[in-house]
């Protein structure tokens, strides 16, 4: 029973994750709220752990969340689940609105869709905000430090090389950053 129960919910994630991976966490945070197994602090986790695998975040965060719930058959499964509906959609595109997606009237209903991705991609970043700033384990000030070390970090190589701070860089920033505040603290 609670393998058809996560293949309905992750299907219906699927088939409503307009914007990508991002945009579908609060979709997924909404599942994973229904199974008493999974606390937020352990989904905070999942979400972390899916942006710094490969893959699509949604994916790799459904697949975790079939894990802990149904083991590696309720990770096939999710997974499944979560792939089919974007698979469908683009099977029925690319055969019936090849010729239709050049038109001005689905321009402009595609257009339509892309500052509500925004806004529910900001309201994803505020919520994991709140949530690290407001844990159990009490880490909110050294993630407030890293960020502040990350934006001066960016800030002077900016001054200094005159040119950007790749994103790989930041990332690796981040890592060094975090490794040294959490094992200073």
């Amino acid at each position: 029973m609670i393998y058809i129960k996560l293949i309905i919910d992750f299907f219906i994630v699927g088939l409503l994750s307009f914007g990508g991976s991002y945009a579908s966490i609060p979709l997924i945070k909404d599942v994973a709220s229904n199974y008493e197994l999974i606390s937020e602090d352990m989904l905070m986790n999942f979400i972390a752990i899916s942006e710094s695998t490969p893959g699509p975040i949604a994916v790799n965060l459904a697949s975790f969340i079939g894990t802990n719930v149904g083991g590696i058959l309720g990770a096939i499964l999710v997974t499944l689940a979560e792939i089919l509906p974007a698979f469908l959609i683009i099977l029925i595109f690319t055969i019936f609105f090849k010729n239709k997606l050049e038109n001005e009237k689905m321009s402009y209903g595609l257009s339509i869709i892309r500052p509500c991705v925004v806004g529910i991609i900001t309201s994803v970043g505020l919520f994991m905000l709140f949530t690290v700033m407001t844990s159990s384990e009490n880490r909110g000030h050294s993630n407030i430090v890293i960020l502040v070390l990350i934006i001066a970090a960016i800030y002077i190589y900016q001054k200094m090389a005159k040119k950007k701070l790749s994103a790989i860089k930041i990332i690796i920033l981040g890592a060094i950053f975090g490794i040294a505040i959490n094992y200073l603290l």
